[in-house]
């Protein structure tokens, strides 16, 4: 990380390049060596993508991660970055190809399924987002398992399915440890039921966004939203 913050501080330059090169090999040198930690590769992902953009690399970089990833066996890794690089480039089409390849060779991996649904949501293919993120929610061994039943809630609001969103945001409550913060699915649950004029649960949930975290930005907008209520 202190390479590339160096590197792209420092402006243009033969030396700025080198320092992005080396810094990308290092990224690409943790995808390798973060095998079973997700979280580690999807960070290192992020930043070996980022770096091919920074070097004018993302169209080059292409072909030779297909190829990796259409070798017998595919190189699953290859496949992630070949996606990541893809929606970077904002051919949509082609990314959602790539990941669901992904999800077949490798059903368990629930980012494969988390990075479609980003993909299908960007296409406006809300329908394919919630039947993705419906498979999501029943992998048993992904990291973050309200994660999907989140986006779910998020894809069911944005289709106009307000009783589907707040059965989503039920079903992640359930789930422990967290990994988005309680008073903002709280919030969130508050500002549905409002929706279905459901005063008496709205208020309940946006009192326990309060409770959750008094005195935070959260807290002081479900403090609003209780004084709209009725």
């Amino acid at each position: 990380i202190a390479l590339e913050r160096n590197a792209t501080s420092a402006g243009p330059s033969a030396v700025t390049t080198a320092r992005l090169e080396e810094a990308r090999g290092l990224w690409e040198g943790l995808i390798l060596a973060s095998k079973g930690d997700r979280n580690l590769a999807r960070e290192a992902r992020t930043h070996v993508v980022t770096l091919y953009g920074l070097l004018h690399q993302l169209e080059q970089q292409v072909p030779p991660l297909q190829r990796r990833f259409s070798a017998n066996p595919p190189d699953l890794d290859a496949g992630r970055l070949l996606a990541d690089v893809q929606t970077r480039l904002h051919k949509l089409s082609e990314s959602e190809r790539t990941l669901r390849r992904l999800t077949e060779l490798a059903p368990g991996d629930g980012d494969s399924f988390l990075s479609l649904e980003r993909v299908l949501v960007l296409e406006q293919n809300l329908t394919g987002a919630i039947e993705v993120l419906k498979k999501a929610t029943g992998l048993v061994l992904y990291a973050t398992p309200d994660k999907p039943y989140l986006n779910l809630a998020y894809a069911y609001t944005l289709q106009g399915d307000v009783p589907a969103a707040i059965r989503a945001y039920q079903e992640s409550l359930k789930i422990e440890p967290p990994s988005i913060p309680r008073p903002l699915v709280y919030l969130e649950l508050g500002r549905l039921y409002m929706k279905q004029g459901d005063d008496g649960r709205a208020r309940e949930a946006f009192a326990q966004a309060k409770a959750l975290d008094p005195g935070s930005p959260v807290a002081a907008e479900a403090a609003k939203l209780t004084e709209r209520l009725r």
